[in-house]
């Protein structure tokens, strides 16, 4: 089962496995009190592609469409099976940092793994 949820808010026991996916470690975070089991950064947008969103912040669909072009990339796929086969034998919850969830690679990969994969939503 996967899931999705604000680096902020409490951890808890049905969160499962955290995993961080975020390209700069959030301010603030800390990773024992927040839980975070994994940072999976090579997974997350390219720096490149994190400025471009910063100059159209109102382009939000084309940051995703060219976020799900980065993760075309034979490494990107490789982490995202390993996720989804983690997400088939337990939760796992993937974490991120913005206020508004929509506009994170977070997001981005859950609703890819949840409609691509097939995985169950939690």
């Amino acid at each position: 089962m996967l899931k999705l949820k604000n680096l902020y808010d409490m951890p808890l026991e049905e969160d499962g496995q955290r995993i961080l996916i975020e390209r700069l470690w959030p301010r603030e975070a800390d990773l024992y009190t927040m839980k975070i089991r994994r940072w999976l950064k090579d997974l997350a947008p390219s720096y490149a592609l994190l400025e471009w969103s910063r100059e159209h912040p109102n382009l939000g669909l084309k940051f995703r469409e060219n976020y799900l072009k980065e993760l075309e990339a034979a490494d990107k796929k490789v982490q995202l099976c390993d996720l989804a086969d983690e997400a088939l034998k337990g939760v796992v919850t993937l974490l991120y940092a913005e206020e508004e969830v929509e506009k994170t690679p977070a997001k981005v990969i859950y609703d890819w793994l949840t409609q691509k994969m097939g995985i169950e939503r939690g």
